[in-house]
């Protein structure tokens, strides 16, 4: 048996690929984004694993898993020295158990994480991960771009796995059971005035000056941050029609759906790793 611990909305997909249909393996879901209980209790995502667990945090995500004794544990990150700790005393309470990580978007690939050499060089004395799979407890890493990983971080090449299906084929096969998943019923509506969407993905507040650069020939969309409030939402201006859309609801997902309505989807991002997933011509990329 194996146990997938799961952060954020993309998390919970790669596990689901890595779970290759066997119904016997565990995922366990931390109260880290909106609306994480109600998914983890999503009947579709429950017919994927044999038990779906939410917890608080992910320390204690990481503390149940070692009282399970699985064969594997899936997590996001080794990167630090927390996560080196909790996977340490992992390994002290279930001595054969394997760490694996998997991909967590663009900063898999990313060598400059610690940027504080000190730090640096602390981590590297102790084991500590600098990079995503660095730590020494890490037995593997599962990534969908292999040749990427083994020429930023080429002295890690011999943890690498390829994850398959890419995962943009995988996203297309499954998409109404991901809508059923992380928001039951959500659908955009036909429209016949416009044949250009626009969506911008937000960060931690709204972009303003963004909005209103937004061209008015385009249909709007927004998915706010889950920690932007409703009532700074409220406050958007009223000079143009803004559809809000669900913040659970992953960008990947979202982005594909409106592909189906639109001939060409503009996405305003700060450096989102969806677009990194998706490759058609269709999508304009706008980083803010």
């Amino acid at each position: 048996m194996d146990v997938f611990i799961c952060t954020k909305p993309l998390q919970v997909m790669m596990s689901m690929i890595l779970n290759n249909k066997s119904t016997g393996n565990y995922l366990y879901v931390a109260d880290h984004f909106f609306n994480s209980k109600k998914i983890s209790e999503s009947k579709e995502l429950n017919k994927v694993f044999e038990k779906v667990k939410w917890f608080k945090t992910r320390n204690e995500a990481i503390y149940v898993a070692a009282t399970k004794k699985p064969k594997t544990v899936y997590i996001d990150s080794d990167v630090g020295l927390n996560p080196l700790i909790r996977l340490c005393i992992l390994k002290l309470r279930s001595k054969k158990t394997k760490i694996h990580v998997y991909e967590e978007g663009i900063g898999t690939y990313r060598t400059d994480l610690i940027n504080n050499k000190i730090k640096k060089t602390i981590y590297n004395i102790v084991g500590a991960g600098c990079y995503f799979g660095g730590a020494f407890i890490t037995d593997k890493i599962h990534v969908f771009n292999v040749d990427l990983y083994k020429k930023n971080i080429p002295f890690l090449s011999y943890k690498v796995i390829s994850i398959t299906p890419p995962f943009e084929t995988w996203l297309k096969e499954n998409k109404q059971k991901l809508i059923n998943i992380f928001c039951q019923g959500f659908k955009i509506e036909e429209t016949t005035d416009t044949k250009i969407a626009s969506l911008y993905l937000t960060d931690w507040s709204i972009d303003m000056k963004t909005v209103k650069e937004v061209p008015k020939s385009s249909r709007l969309f927004l998915k706010p941050h889950p920690h932007i409030k409703k009532e700074v939402i409220d406050k958007l201006p009223n000079d143009r029609d803004i559809e809000i859309v669900p913040s659970e609801i992953p960008a990947e997902i979202l982005i594909n759906i409106l592909l189906e309505k639109f001939s060409k989807v503009n996405v305003y991002h700060k450096n989102s790793s969806a677009l990194t997933y998706l490759n058609d011509s269709r999508i304009i990329s706008t980083i803010i």
